[in-house]
């Protein structure tokens, strides 16, 4: 009776699947996955007689039921594995490290406009510049993260509706910034021409 033992189950690891049988004589082993044929290609690699599968960078497509099948003289045998993987792709990691950032950086503009809004006649003009500077950068700063967080996504995933919904917040987001550091900019020039007159 032929057993499948695995020495991993996490994402972007190599993942082998050993068919250990006692019957020293094979005619054959194959290897299944959900039903269909698995040969040697780019995602996997049989070794050992087929008696061994490599699975390289694992993926979270990877996992199904996998099925050892092996036959000698006398009888034919399966057995099957069920290949759950765990973790996120490192990529994957990467775009919710720079969505934070950029949550962060989009948060503090939205409460420094608040800010801005709620007590400009206390604050000096002077001050009133560096503030609106200081958040149309932090501004820009949040849709520059945000679209490196997009590009990581796409290379992990490729295009599907979330990715699609990404493009239009990104899109949003892109007006928005636009829309406030021409606003900021038209104040700073008019306050440059004033000071120039």
């Amino acid at each position: 009776e032929p057993f499948i033992s695995s020495n991993s189950t996490y994402v972007d690891t190599t993942i082998g699947l050993d068919c250990r049988v006692t019957a020293k004589k094979l005619s054959s082993v194959l290897w299944w996955k959900d039903g269909k044929v698995i040969t040697n290609d780019q995602r996997y690699q049989l070794t050992e007689d087929n008696r061994t599968m490599v699975i390289k960078k694992a993926i979270k497509s990877d996992c199904g039921m996998y099925t050892c099948t092996v036959e000698n003289a006398v009888s034919k045998k399966n057995s099957s594995h069920s290949l759950t993987i765990y973790g996120l792709p490192p990529l994957i990691h990467y775009t919710m490290e720079l969505s934070i950032v950029a949550l962060i950086f989009a948060a503090v503009n939205f409460f420094g406009i608040i800010f801005q809004c709620l007590h400009s006649d206390k604050q000096s003009m002077d001050f009133q510049q560096k503030a609106l500077l200081f958040l149309q950068v932090a501004a820009m700063l949040s849709f520059i993260i945000l679209f490196a967080a997009l590009l990581c996504w796409l290379q992990a995933e490729g295009t599907s509706a979330i990715t699609v919904f990404m493009l239009v917040i990104l899109f949003l987001l892109l007006i928005l910034t636009t829309l406030s550091a021409f606003s900021m900019n038209g104040w700073v020039i008019k306050k440059f021409k004033k000071h120039l007159n």
